[in-house]
């Protein structure tokens, strides 16, 4: 059975040091049977990067939506994961206000992280903790997930305005944790282009962006985020339509 300290030491042995900023995509059930369960698996993630930035995604897509253009910071549960569900009701962490593509961040320049999400209207924009993941020359973390799971690159598609990525603009109403209301504009993503996400896999491990780890049982991607953006930027811009929707032949 896992404990936090052996989490801990599956981190470091990633080449982590704990002062990195990091976001971490996760399955729960992939990374096996741990002592004290998720919480536990977040506690070692806590200590680890206490005194970097933790980061995990803690998306609402389905949630704030057309029928219900809602979003309250404090209230909406995430729909990727137990993890994430957890952290973002942890003591000291910041959500961002993105209404589709919110953040949870911890440590050093959490509030800088989660910020100014909302102020984009689109997905994961210039303004957004995705984009500041490169900032701070920070990794993605896929615990137990593929490339299919990478919002990043999602925000590498939106930086590059790649065509027919995104749908028709959508009034939200934002609740931030004061109770406070005001108004935002966002495109929700349109399609599935993540599905062909893993084309880019062979790409990111021939640049040395992508190292493969453990924690627990998962098999970890330990994704470089700037490294990421240049594979990935240079790949769209020889072929913008890399990753869109393969259609089957009858």
């Amino acid at each position: 059975m896992h404990t936090k300290e052996s989490l801990m030491n599956d981190l470091f042995r990633m080449g982590l040091t704990g002062s990195e900023a990091v976001m971490v995509h996760s399955s729960m059930k992939a990374i096996g049977d741990v002592e004290g369960r998720a919480d536990t698996v977040l506690d070692a993630l806590c200590e680890f990067f206490a005194d970097g930035l933790l980061m995990l995604p803690a998306l609402t897509w389905d949630l704030a939506w057309q029928e219900n253009p809602v979003f309250d910071v404090k209230n909406i549960p995430t729909l990727v994961g137990i993890l994430p569900q957890l952290f973002r009701q942890r003591e000291g962490v910041v959500r961002s206000l993105h209404p589709t593509h919110s953040v949870s961040a911890l440590g050093r320049d959490a509030k800088w992280a989660a910020a100014e999400d909302h102020l984009d209207d689109v997905p994961c924009g210039i303004h957004s903790a995705w984009h500041k993941l490169v900032e701070k020359d920070g990794y993605i973390l896929m615990v137990g997930c593929t490339l299919t799971s990478c919002t990043f690159i999602h925000g590498i598609e939106a930086w590059l305005d790649i065509p027919d990525r995104l749908d028709a603009p959508v009034q939200y109403t934002l609740v931030d944790e004061d109770g406070n209301r005001f108004e935002a504009v966002s495109r929700p993503h349109k399609g599935s282009p993540s599905e062909q996400y893993w084309k880019a896999e062979q790409a990111l491990r021939d640049a040395g962006a992508l190292k493969d780890g453990m924690l627990g049982e998962a098999k970890v991607m330990v994704i470089s985020a700037k490294k990421c953006y240049e594979v990935v930027r240079a790949l769209l811009e020889k072929n913008p339509g890399m990753f869109d929707e393969e259609v089957e032949e009858n």
